[in-house]
């Protein structure tokens, strides 16, 4: 995929892709201790291959070498690619449209928030950075059904096992470590980057 040759507005026309704020993942954390709740995250494997490619912008490529394409047809892209330059916005169309059949919202003033609730009480908050994703939910029963949402309404891979990896209560998310400690009826979420400035200043030399 050579997506430096894509033309805008004949072959792409968004290349955005709303990832989470830090901003927001503390309001998360902060939620979370507020409510006794644990941050849970999960990744979505080969998440650019996911979304179907729109046929108002046709994209033709050509096949490995000696690709059996008979001379004079190409092959018309259907599904995104790594190296598609607005793969990233497809994904998180598609991912959106996903979550909206669950029921979430997007939160109006944050692109990547997305927010669910019912007359009952129950709620869950996912936000998402690309491919990785942090959520709370207000009982194990709600967050147990919106995991198994996840696997059932996103693709799987060849081998049949789903594009969705559990990745059980937080502990590093966007070079965070996060610590979660709750103790008879006592919450708190202790957020640092110690991990990524050690990998900074090795990179620097210092």
């Amino acid at each position: 995929m050579q997506g430096f040759r894509q033309e805008p507005g004949r072959q792409f026309k968004e290349t955005f892709v709303n990832v989470t704020r830090l901003e927001t993942l503390r309001l998360l954390a902060a939620l979370a201790v507020l409510t006794g709740d644990k941050i849970y995250s999960f990744d979505i494997k080969q998440a650019y291959l996911i979304a179907e490619w729109p046929e108002e912008y046709p994209i033709w490529i050509s096949g490995p070498e000696h690709d059996p394409t008979k001379k004079g047809y190409g092959r018309r892209l259907l599904k995104s690619l790594y190296g598609n330059k607005a793969a990233g916005r497809m994904w998180g169309k598609c991912f959106e449209n996903v979550m909206k059949k669950f029921g979430f919202e997007v939160y109006c003033k944050e692109g990547s928030l997305f927010v669910w609730h019912d007359n009952k009480g129950n709620y869950c908050f996912c936000c998402l950075y690309v491919d990785d994703g942090n959520y709370i939910c207000s009982s194990k029963e709600v967050k147990e059904m919106f995991e198994k949402f996840l696997i059932d309404n996103l693709p799987r891979l060849p081998c049949g096992t789903s594009v969705v990896k559990l990745m059980g209560q937080c502990t590093e998310t966007l070079n965070l470590k996060v610590d979660q400690k709750f103790e008879k009826g006592k919450s708190s979420i202790h957020m640092s980057q110690g991990k990524y400035l050690r990998k900074v200043i090795r990179h620097d030399g210092c």
